[in-house]
C-alpha cells in the first residue's frame, strides 16, 4: 500500500493504492481530495479484506501509516511491514504503478475531478 500525489493545474489529488506483491494485481486504488486519514485508508483495507484478509501489509513510513494504523491492522490479524526511509525500492511494485499512472495524466485531457480520476 503506498500514497502519491497527483498535481493538475492548480488542483492537487491524492491516490491511493494496495497492490498484490505476488501477482501485482491492483486490488485497490482510490482517489482523495485531500491527504487521507487513517480512516480512509483502513476503509480501503476493509473492502479488499472482504474477499480475502491479507496476511502482510508493506507500506513506507508515512504519516498515515503510523501507531494507531499498525494497531487497527493488528486488530484485524494483518502484520504491518514498513520500510526503511528513504528506500524506494522496497515498495518498488507500486511506485512503478504510480510512475505509470504520472506518466498516463500527464497526456490525458480529461477535466480534473475526483470521480473522473477515479473512473479512469
Amino acid at each position: 500500500m503506498d500514497l502519491t500525489v497527483l498535481k493538475v493545474l492548480w488542483m492537487r489529488f491524492e491516490v491511493a493504492a494496495i497492490m498484490d506483491g505476488f501477482s501485482r494485481k491492483i486490488l485497490a486504488l482510490k482517489v482523495f481530495r485531500s491527504t487521507p486519514h487513517t480512516d480512509q485508508l483502513l476503509s480501503l483495507i476493509d473492502e479488499v479484506s472482504g474477499h480475502a484478509v491479507p496476511r502482510y501489509l508493506v507500506t513506507d513510513r508515512g504519516g498515515q501509516f503510523q501507531k494507531r494504523f499498525r494497531n487497527e491492522l493488528k486488530n484485524r490479524g494483518i502484520e504491518h511491514a514498513r520500510g526503511r526511509a528513504r528506500t524506494w525500492q522496497f515498495n518498488a511494485k507500486i511506485e512503478r504503478l504510480f510512475w505509470s499512472l504520472k506518466s498516463w495524466w500527464r497526456v490525458s485531457l480529461m477535466v480534473p475531478r475526483v470521480e473522473a480520476i477515479q473512473a479512469r
